[in-house]
């Protein structure tokens, strides 16, 4: 479907005035997360702040108890009670009577002995120190009771009468006993008739001495009553303290104490550490912050969670507020948005129209056409050069059949030149094509009469080298020493021509596919000690050293042509001797190659002349041979390193060579193992 451009710039327009609604919108909610992430990042602040504030105070009180334990007239009175229970035969019979008289008396009845306990000196320091101290700052109990006992678990000083006489059998007690203090979970204390946090400590002498345990039992109200005022920021604002086994222990809202809230939709969200999140409870959805208990110094907590939630409708007020404030401005937007875009896209559109219409006019052949646009934007100057183009275009097409003309005439004249052209280039090729087959065949005969000449001639140049070999032995006369050195020269030139013609015959089977090679299980080891042993001592005759260097353990066999490898490392071998001056080294080594452990490698070092840096990429070529070495006329035919190649490319081998100029050379070959 064509839309035209008018429809298109409506389009645009009213999807650029949706993108700004829609990247206001999601300014909004950005702002909107933005805000959620503040408040509870700060709400995480301070509930954090608020739970080390009720370990601190906790830490507190059970200090201001554990020093109390350290009064000397208490430690006086609880020494004097050990050693007077210490006298008594049958103890534990006496403490379950006092203990069964103690528990059967009345509530509000105080026998004459509870009154010793409670009025003595300890329990007025106590009473002042404690819970009258209290009173008097605060207006209410900080500390319900507080009471101590001696080592065997019974009371010998108390502010108030308590439940029981005999303490020993309870839990705090033995803990404050064991670990020096104890803090128990959130109680209904039935003596101080109030909820309370009990703490017992441990009471000793100076040498460590156990002497029994002080109890004080201070209001959970006092603990949590000054977190609960440095929480409040909002008017929604509400804190809920929650026990290690998901029981509720205080609200700010009214609750039910140690209710269980495990199943609440608020307690599933709680993780480990502290953090925040929303979610619904009663209906009404909160911002909730949460974090749990670290304690305080050696105070490990009591595994609380603590959590402080508002109500989102306050929280994201200010949030809200924009939102309804954008919604009304975006409505504004699109309607007086829409009457703008309608009217800017017509002025726009209407001279596109008409210089449409005259772009088909002239398309059908009508140069004659002349557009009427009055507006003095872009668009009135594109239809008067509309108009121009109209204009010159009538005068370019007339001009333009004038020029077919003549162009039609020389492209004429230029087909039949290049018609000529491709006649003869036709004929050209058809002669390089014979004269191709011709090169082909010389080839082939320019090999077999290199192969039938090499052949010819080994056997009458053996002939004269045995002749010359008998002559030089003195099997046909004594010869003078002049005639010795004659022979001897013959005999070594008879050697570079045997070498020579051997060389060309091996080059002419390669060539021909006639280079014979039969496959075979051979340890290389054979190879390179056979070529040693035949090597040594012409070596030696020219003062060159050479040595051979084996691996200790036999290496995997190689599949080759034992007579075709020999040729190989013999070629190496003589190359290495005939380039290195008297004095220097010949280093024969065999070994698995490094970089590849399925092949075998073969290297020769010499010290020699050396290759030139730009002259080692013709290495292997037929009948190079290196600048130096024609320059100190050394004997070679340069067909050596091309037949090395060509047998190793039969035996997926691979020649390599590094060489420095009159350093030295180290041509080497690898060949794959049996088992690759």
């Amino acid at each position: 479907m064509k839309l035209k451009i008018r429809t298109k710039l409506l389009i645009i327009s009213f999807v650029l005035l949706l993108l700004m609604v829609v990247s206001g919108s999601y300014s909004v909610q950005l702002s909107r997360n933005a805000l959620r992430e503040a408040v509870g990042q700060g709400s995480v602040f301070l509930v954090e702040d608020a739970i080390a504030r009720i370990d601190k105070d906790i830490y507190v009180k059970m200090e201001e108890v554990r020093r109390f334990g350290e009064n000397r007239l208490l430690q006086k009175i609880a020494v004097e009670s050990n050693e007077e229970f210490d006298k008594i035969e049958n103890r534990e019979s006496y403490i379950k009577e006092k203990d069964k008289e103690w528990t059967a008396l009345p509530k509000n009845v105080v026998s004459p002995f509870m009154g010793e306990l409670i009025n003595n000196e300890v329990s007025r320091i106590m009473r002042r120190e404690f819970v009258d101290f209290g009173e008097r700052e605060y207006g209410y109990k900080v500390y319900g009771e507080v009471f101590a006992t001696n080592r065997y678990g019974v009371n010998i000083t108390q502010t108030g009468k308590t439940s029981d006489y005999y303490q020993a059998d309870e839990g705090w007690w033995q803990k404050a006993r064991d670990q020096g203090f104890s803090v128990g979970e959130i109680e209904y204390d039935e003596s101080a008739e109030v909820w309370t946090m009990p703490l017992g400590v441990r009471i000793d002498d100076d040498e460590g001495n156990f002497l029994g345990v002080i109890k004080a039992i201070p209001s959970a109200r006092d603990i949590i009553r000054e977190v609960e005022l440095a929480s409040k920021k909002y008017l929604t604002t509400e804190m809920k303290l929650i026990d290690k086994d998901a029981r509720l222990i205080y609200s700010t809202r009214a609750f039910q104490v140690f209710e269980d809230v495990s199943t609440k939709d608020f307690f599933r969200k709680i993780s480990v550490g502290s953090g925040f999140f929303v979610a619904k409870e009663g209906g009404r959805e909160k911002l909730f912050a949460y974090t749990h208990a670290k304690g305080f110094r050696n105070f490990s907590g009591l595994g609380w969670t603590l959590l402080i939630a508002h109500g989102t409708a306050e929280v994201f007020s200010p949030v809200r507020q924009l939102e309804r404030t954008f919604a009304i401005v975006s409505v504004l937007l699109l309607v007086f948005g829409g009457f703008f875009v309608v009217a800017a896209v017509r002025t726009i559109s209407e001279p596109i129209r008409k210089l449409t219409e005259g772009a088909r006019r002239i398309a059908k052949g009508n140069l004659d056409v002349k557009i009427d646009v009055r507006t003095s934007d872009e668009l009135g100057e594109l239809a008067h050069s509309f108009n121009k183009m109209a204009s010159a275009l009538k005068e370019s097409y007339e001009n333009l059949e004038r020029k077919i003309s003549e162009r039609t005439h020389e492209l004429e004249k230029r087909i039949q030149e290049l018609d000529e052209t491709a006649k003869l280039l036709v004929r050209c090729d058809f002669e390089l094509l014979q004269a191709n087959d011709l090169l082909r065949e010389l080839d082939e005969v320019k090999s077999r009469f290199v192969s039938i000449a090499a052949h010819q001639l080994r056997t009458p140049l053996s002939g004269i080298k045995w002749t010359v070999q008998m002559l030089l032995d003195g099997d046909f006369g004594r010869v003078t020493k002049e005639q010795k050195s004659a022979l001897h020269n013959a005999l070594v030139t008879l050697d570079r021509l045997a070498k020579l013609i051997s060389d060309l015959l091996n080059v002419a089977r390669i060539e021909g596919g006639q280079f014979p090679i039969t496959f075979s299980d051979i340890h290389i080891e054979e190879i390179v000690r056979k070529v040693f042993n035949e090597n040594i001592g012409a070596a030696e005759s020219d003062g060159i050293s050479m040595r051979l260097l084996l691996p200790k353990k036999p290496l995997r066999l190689v599949s080759g042509d034992f007579g075709s490898l020999v040729v190989v490392l013999q070629n190496i071998v003589e190359n290495a001797i005939a380039y290195t001056p008297k004095g220097g080294k010949i280093e024969i080594t065999v070994q698995s190659d490094l970089r590849d452990s399925k092949r075998v490698r073969v290297a020769v070092k010499d010290t020699g002349m050396g290759i030139p840096d730009d002259q080692k990429g013709l290495i292997g070529e037929k009948f190079f041979r290196a600048d130096n070495v024609v320059r100190e006329q050394i004997p070679g035919t340069g067909l050596g390193l091309y037949i090395v190649q060509k047998i190793l490319e039969k035996h997926r081998g691979a020649l390599e060579m590094e060489s420095q100029e009159g350093r030295g050379s180290v041509f080497s070959f690898t060949l794959p193992s049996l088992g690759e």
